[in-house]
C-alpha cells in the first residue's frame, strides 16, 4: 500500500531518530529496557533515587539488581506477565531510595518485542502527599461538621428536660401558697422525670465514648439470664404498668452466659423499656431463647407494639435517631439502642432487630457467648445454696448530711436493710468496731481521709477482712471507677445515684451475705 507524502513515516524523515532520540532523553521519568535475557540495557538517566546504583553501572546486571527483595520480585513477576499477555502492567510501590528518602514509585511494564521489556517509572511522592493532604483536610471537614451537628443534637436533647427542670421548679417558687398538695406532686413528678431522663442522657453519652475509645472495662463472669431478666423486669413493672403491657420472662432455668452483668442489664434495660414505650395498651413483651447461634446464646425481646418499616431499620443505630417521634411525649434521647449494639458488640456478643411492619410488633436478637457447661452446673448450684433470704447491715461513711438523708429514705424502701452513718473516716471505724457491717458504702472524700484509706483501715478489723464494699461519689471518670475497682470496691454507684440500680445490685448481694457474730457487749 503506497502512503501520501502526508501521512509518511516519522522514523523515515531526516533527523529524526535523533529528535526522538534526544525526546527520550529528556523525559522527567526514568526508563530502561530489560533484555530478553533479563539484563539491563539502555536506559535515558544515569541515576535514579529508586536504584542502588547508577544505570550506567547496571548494565548487563540483572532485572532486580540489588533491591529490596520484594520489589525485585514485584519487578521480575511483572516482567513476565507483559511477556505473557502483551498487556502493560502497573505497579505502585513505597520504599526508600539510595538518596536516603522514602519515595513513592508507579511504574509501567510494556513488553517490546523480541523478549525485551520496558520499564517507565514515575516518582508520585509528592503527588500522593498531596493526594494525602487533601484527603487528611476533607476528613477533618467531615469531622468538624459531625461534631457541630452532634454538639447540636446533644445541646437540643438536653435543653429538652432542662427546660421541664427549671420551669417547673420556677413554677413551684412562684405559687401561691394556697397551692396544693396534688398540683405540686405533679410538678415534682415533672421534675424527676426529666431529671432523670438527662442523666440518662449523660450515661449514654459517657458510654458511647468509653466504647468508641475502646476504654469500657468489663468483667465477664458466668450469668444466670433468667435471674438477670427478672432484675430488669422488676425495674420495668411500674413502666410496663403505666402503658398496660404485660411482662413475660420465658428464659430456662440454667440457661447462662458469659458477659458482665452490670452491661447487660444496661443492654436488656434499654431494648426492654422501647418495648414498653411503643408498645399497645394490653400488649406484651416477651423474652425467650431463640435458636443458638454457634457458641453464642440468643435471647429473642419480641413485642406487640406497632414495628417498623425496612427504612426505619435502616436509620434506626443512628445516634439521635428516634425515628420521628422526636415531637412526641415518648421519651428518650435516641441513644439508647446505639449504645446497646456496641455493649453487645464489646462482649463479644452481637445485637440485631427484625421488622415487622403493620402492627405486628419487633423482634430484637441479642447474641452472648454461652457460658461453659461447668461453669453453669457449679453457678446452678451456688445459687440454689444461696437462696435463702438474710438481713442486711450496713455502714455508709458519707460527711454530706442531705446526701446520707437520700440514701437513708432510699434504704428505708428497701425494706430489710439495718443502715448506720458515720460522717468521717475515724466515726466508721469506731462504728465497725462495736457493730460490724455486712455491707460497706464510702464516699469517695472525707474530711479526714479518703474512701480508700478508710476501705484498707476497715479490712483490717475482724470480720470485715471480705466484707462487700460500695463506692458512692460524684467522681465518674473512667479512671476512677478503675481505681475503685483495682482497691478491692465490689461496686460503684455514682452520683446522682441511680435508687433503681442500688436496689438491683444490693438485691444481688444479699442471699450471699453471713451475718456477722454480734460482738458480746
Amino acid at each position: 500500500m503506497q502512503r501520501s507524502p502526508d501521512h509518511a513515516d516519522w522514523s523515515e524523515q531526516p533527523g529524526e531518530t535523533a529528535l526522538l532520540a534526544a525526546l527520550l532523553e529528556a523525559m522527567a521519568e526514568l526508563w530502561f529496557v530489560i533484555d530478553a535475557e533479563g539484563l539491563h540495557q539502555r536506559a535515558n538517566h544515569a541515576e535514579h533515587p529508586l536504584l542502588p546504583l547508577p544505570h550506567a553501572d547496571l548494565r548487563g546486571r540483572p532485572l532486580g539488581h540489588g533491591l529490596p527483595d520484594a520489589l525485585a520480585q514485584r519487578w521480575l513477576a511483572a516482567r513476565q506477565r507483559a511477556l505473557a499477555s502483551g498487556a502493560v502492567q502497573r505497579l505502585e510501590d513505597s520504599c526508600d531510595g539510595s538518596d536516603g528518602g522514602h519515595h513513592v514509585v508507579e511504574t509501567s511494564v510494556a513488553a517490546l518485542g523480541a523478549g525485551q521489556v520496558l520499564f517507565l517509572l514515575r516518582d508520585v511522592t509528592a503527588e500522593r502527599a498531596h493526594q494525602r493532604q487533601l484527603c487528611d483536610r476533607q476528613a477533618a471537614e467531615i469531622a468538624n461538621r459531625a461534631k457541630s451537628e452532634f454538639l447540636s443534637r446533644v445541646s437540643h436533647e438536653m435543653r429538652t428536660p432542662l427546660n421541664a427542670v427549671i420551669g417547673f421548679t420556677q413554677l413551684l417558687r412562684l405559687a401561691p401558697e394556697g397551692a396544693g398538695p396534688a398540683q405540686v406532686g405533679e410538678f415534682t413528678d415533672h421534675v424527676l422525670r426529666a431529671s432523670q431522663q438527662l442523666l440518662a442522657l449523660v450515661n449514654d453519652l459517657l458510654d458511647l465514648q468509653r466504647v468508641e475509645e475502646d476504654r469500657l472495662a468489663l468483667d465477664g463472669r458466668p450469668l444466670v439470664l433468667q435471674e438477670i431478666v427478672d432484675a430488669v423486669f422488676e425495674l420495668m413493672r411500674p413502666l410496663a404498668g403505666q402503658h398496660g403491657v404485660v411482662l413475660r420472662n420465658e428464659i430456662a432455668a440454667g440457661a447462662m452466659v458469659l458477659a458482665d452483668a452490670q452491661r447487660t442489664r444496661q443492654v436488656l434495660l434499654s431494648i426492654v423499656s422501647n418495648a414498653i414505650r411503643y408498645n399497645r395498651p394490653g400488649g406484651w413483651v416477651r423474652v425467650a431463647l431463640r435458636e443458638p447461634d454457634g457458641d453464642k446464646l440468643v435471647l429473642g425481646v419480641e413485642d406487640t407494639g406497632t414495628g417498623l418499616t425496612p427504612d426505619q431499620v435502616g436509620r434506626l443505630f443512628q445516634p439521635f435517631e428516634r425515628l420521628g417521634r422526636e415531637s412526641t411525649t415518648s421519651e428518650g434521647s435516641g441513644l439508647g439502642l446505639v449504645v446497646a449494639r456496641r455493649l453487645s458488640l464489646a462482649m463479644g456478643g452481637e445485637l440485631g432487630l427484625e421488622a415487622r411492619p403493620g402492627g405486628a410488633g419487633t423482634l430484637v436478637r441479642i447474641a452472648l457467648p454461652r457460658a461453659p457447661a461447668a461453669l453453669e452446673t457449679d453457678e446452678v448450684t451456688a445459687a440454689a445454696a444461696a437462696s435463702a433470704p438474710a438481713a442486711l447491715r450496713m455502714l455508709y461513711v458519707e460527711d454530706n448530711r442531705i446526701n446520707a438523708i437520700l440514701f437513708e429514705e432510699a434504704m428505708r424502701l428497701h425494706g430489710s436493710i439495718e443502715l448506720k452513718v458515720a460522717e468521717d473516716g475515724a466515726e466508721a471505724l469506731s462504728v465497725a468496731r462495736a457493730w460490724p457491717p455486712q455491707v460497706l458504702v464510702l464516699d469517695a472524700n472525707l474530711p479526714d481521709m479518703n474512701g480508700y484509706d478508710v476501705l484498707a483501715r476497715l479490712r483490717a478489723l475482724p470480720d470485715l477482712a471480705d466484707v462487700p464494699a460500695y463506692m458512692c461519689s460524684a467522681d465518674a471518670h473512667d479512671d476512677d471507677l478503675q481505681r475503685a475497682r483495682d482497691a478491692g470496691f465490689a461496686g460503684y454507684w455514682t452520683k446522682p445515684i441511680d435508687i433503681a440500680r442500688v436496689m438491683v445490685d444490693l438485691q444481688a448481694l444479699r442471699p450471699a451475705a453471713a451475718v456477722p457474730p454480734r460482738p458480746a457487749p
